[in-house]
């Protein structure tokens, strides 16, 4: 009778589960796989991490969920700059006990000590655990009420093994896709997920957890037979910090952990929308963008079509101009098929610098606001358009500095054309910036940002010069390669005359290390190790003209910063040296005949340069000689001046001296350009050469040394010894001897002398026809 009881009250149960469970499976089945991916919209390699996710989910459909957690300083949006907030507070709750040493790291079903793990482990980490068993399946369903917006999650799970833990946890998330914005390095990473106007779509962006807390709920029962179920129900707000909740890309992640940590299975659904309450509308941006940087209003347009048999009748689109939004409303017949254009008229451009526009739909669709019972399915249609650009009002400013200390001025704009790599850092306590200031801008130098290259630009405009008396640019900057040995950024200045169409470069430098950085830590200056440059812009005075000033990374470094730029009186006109050559060779050039080079003095500067001696210095015997230049004369800003030097050798010798330049140039006032030459000529001396071996013992020598050669000759030769530096000036006179055919010696001593290389000088008829290298050792 006991076993009779037993046996029924199992049926009983298996008819329980099977009544009651209606999406999850009972059969046994692998573990799936949820991959948390610590992510940001500043994090140059995180487009790769994105890809990654994206090639494993879609390899394994329905055992691989990906969630991406926007957290940290990456995540933050610059101030100003419209890029998506896409933090939670949810994931900032998660990234606590992540152990995130970097960015992009992920943690798959939080398997690893610590959880987050570098993306190249990602794969191997997923697959060995899709192909381990589970004890438990899960399944999940999702759907919202249109008019309410309440979202009603169905969780079922079943077990088909004992657990180990008597108790699990829940965990439900909900996550966002095809949210569209900024994305460093998107194109370069993963450029499937860049739309046509160059902003990126971010994918599973988590939103929220749909559980009492990120740590989920806790399941009690986890044993061998066990069904439970869990309905959950939310109201979703219209929007999540800057981001719209857009209902048609909603998906829930659940999943059945160990607590906190070791996920052992996932599971998903999209949150579904029922068909008859689906229309679909597309949008077709038909704006004629301006071409310019000034202008006063904007013409939107775009087209709308209908996609879905039921005839549209009314709707609402929305265009927000820098934050400004206007909305225009159609009404009257849309057939499947058919379109209509939505003209908004010329709409005032009240902003001024970086600018965003957005044309976003569709709202109140066949008065859906008010029955609740009509969405846009977005599935194969777009229903948002974007663009942006840099706008400037007229004479913008001034004389003025534009400092960081409270975001981007207004008058400022990045040119992101290339890039936008520039950000704005930020100190509560401590003075990193220019002039004792807090904020300063930062752009990152390490080759991992693929950035060499390409330059990032900063607009000021427009600037008022008419007034300004010695009008001047002026910046600050702070750099150091770290250590890591590329080559330095260059900086590039550019004035416009005719509103943006045409660009003049004023100047152009390399940034000079101000300090020695490390390769293990960003570099971040003190204030007192900024340098400031001032550039002269009195060829623009009694001008309106746009500026730009441009940062080009070489081959890597580690950090530039650059703060307090502006426009300021008074800077005046500078003037800067420039020399073609560092030396100048003449090499051989026969005894008594005249060989001449030329070299080139030029002005980079804005005012003029005066040169006020050119002289040749260290030469005795007058064999060099600047010729048809006047010891001191003027080159004009953005010209230069040829320099002709004669050469005229009177006997065979090495003949060294040098140029001597003084100027006006406050940086550079004095320029030595070195210059040689070796007379060439006939005599005895050739016979000298011809006609011995010379040797000397030791070599090198520290006290005294011994000239050895056999001299084959016929002619008797009187020839004279002396000590030379490198220089070519005597630094000993050795004597005088008779050379006869035969074995000749010289012993010389070099006592006297410091270490170093020397020559010891052969002279015969008085020109130096033999030199042999000298080491002296101390």
């Amino acid at each position: 009778m006991k076993r009779f009881l037993f046996l029924f009250a199992a049926l009983i149960g298996f008819w329980a589960v099977s009544e009651a469970q209606t999406i999850v499976s009972t059969q046994p089945s692998n573990r799936n796989v949820v991959l948390e991916e610590y992510t940001g919209i500043y994090c140059g390699y995180c487009p790769d991490g994105h890809r990654i996710a994206t090639e494993l989910k879609h390899a394994n459909e329905g055992r691989f969920y990906a969630v991406n957690i926007h957290t940290g300083g990456y995540a933050a949006p610059q101030t100003g700059s419209g890029h998506p907030d896409l933090r939670t507070t949810a994931g900032d709750q998660l990234a606590v006990p992540a152990g995130i040493q970097g960015y992009p790291m992920g943690s798959v079903n939080r398997s690893t000590t610590p959880w987050a793990m570098s993306r190249n482990q990602w794969a191997a980490t997923a697959n060995n655990i899709l192909s381990q068993s589970s004890p438990v399946n899960i399944g999940v369903a999702a759907n919202v009420d249109l008019a309410t917006r309440e979202l009603t999650v169905k969780v079922e799970y079943y077990y088909t093994a004992n657990e180990a833990n008597p108790t699990n946890n829940l965990t439900v998330l909900l996550t966002q896709s095809e949210i569209v914005g900024y994305q460093a390095n998107g194109a370069a990473y993963n450029p499937d997920y860049v739309t046509a106007d160059g902003l990126y779509r971010h994918q599973h962006a988590l939103r929220m957890a749909i559980t009492s807390s990120v740590w989920g709920d806790q399941i009690t029962q986890t044993t061998s037979g066990t069904f439970g179920e869990k309905e959950y129900k939310v109201t979703l707000p219209e929007s999540i910090t800057n981001i719209d909740l857009d209902i048609t890309n909603l998906e829930v992640v659940a999943f059945i952990s160990q607590g906190q940590a070791n996920i052992i299975t996932a599971g998903g659904a999209k949150v579904d929308i029922p068909a008859e309450n689906k229309v679909m509308l597309s949008l077709e941006d038909q704006t004629v963008l301006p071409t310019g940087y000034f202008f006063e209003s904007l013409n939107p347009v775009v087209k709308v079509t209908n996609n879905f048999d039921t005839p549209v009748t009314q709707f609402d689109l929305t265009v927000d101009m820098g934050g400004v939004k206007t909305t225009k409303t159609f009404n009257g017949t849309l057939a499947n098929g058919e379109s209509t254009i939505v003209d908004f008229g010329q709409v005032d451009a009240t902003f001024t610098g970086n600018y965003s526009v957005s044309i976003s739909g569709f709202g109140n669709i066949n008065n859906s606001d008010v029955t609740g019972n009509l969405i846009v399915d977005w599935s194969k249609n777009d229903n948002s358009s974007s663009f942006s650009g840099i706008r400037f009002a007229r004479k913008a400013f001034a004389e003025q500095t534009f400092g960081f200390e409270t975001g981007m001025p207004a008058n400022v704009a990045f040119d992101m054309t290339e890039n936008d790599a520039f950000t704005i850092a930020s100190s509560s306590s401590t003075a990193y910036g220019a002039e004792g200031t807090r904020n300063a801008l930062l752009f990152y130098l390490h080759e991992s940002w693929g950035l060499n290259g390409k330059p990032a630009k900063i607009m000021f405009g427009e600037a008022d010069l008419t007034s300004i008396e010695g009008p001047a640019f002026v910046y600050h900057y702070a750099y150091s390669d770290g250590g890591f040995g590329g080559t330095a950024p260059s900086i590039k200045l550019e004035v416009s005359e005719d509103d943006g169409a045409n660009w003049t470069v004023v100047k152009t430098m390399k940034a000079t290390s101000t300090a020695a950085g490390s390769t293990d830590a960003l570099y971040v200056p003190k204030s007192s190790e900024y340098v400031k440059e001032v550039v002269s812009l009195n060829a623009y005075a009694g001008k309106t003209i746009l500026i730009k000033y441009s940062l080009t990374p070489g081959t890597s470094g580690n950090s530039f910063w650059a703060d307090e730029f502006g426009v300021v009186s008074g800077g005046g006109a500078t003037p800067e040296i420039a020399v073609n050559v560092s030396d100048m060779d003449f090499d051989k050039v026969q005894v008594n005949t005249s060989s001449e080079k030329t070299f080139e003095i030029a002005n980079n500067g804005q005012a003029t340069l005066s040169i006020s001696s050119l002289t040749v210095s260290d030469d005795p015997d007058g064999v060099f000689e600047i010729v048809g230049t006047p010891s001191s004369f003027e080159v004009a800003a953005g010209e230069k001046s040829t320099i002709t030097v004669k050469f005229t050798p009177k006997s065979d010798e090495l003949y060294i001296s040098d140029i001597i330049i003084n100027s006006n140039d406050s940086k550079n006032p004095t320029i030595t350009l070195s210059i040689f030459g070796e007379g060439e000529g006939t005599s005895v001396s050739e016979e000298f050469v011809a006609n011995s071996s010379l040797k000397i013992m030791p070599n090198p020598v520290a006290n005294t040394a011994t000239l050895d050669f056999n001299y084959t000759g016929n002619n008797v030769l009187a020839v004279e010894y002396t000590l030379a530096d490198i220089s070519g000036k005597t630094v000993a006179n050795l004597g005088s001897a008779n050379i006869v055919s035969g074995n000749n010696t010289l012993k010389f001593d070099v006592t006297a002398l410091a270490a170093g290389k020397y020559f010891l000088v052969i002279k015969a008829d008085n020109s130096a026809v033999q030199q042999i290298s000298v080491v002296v050792e101390k």
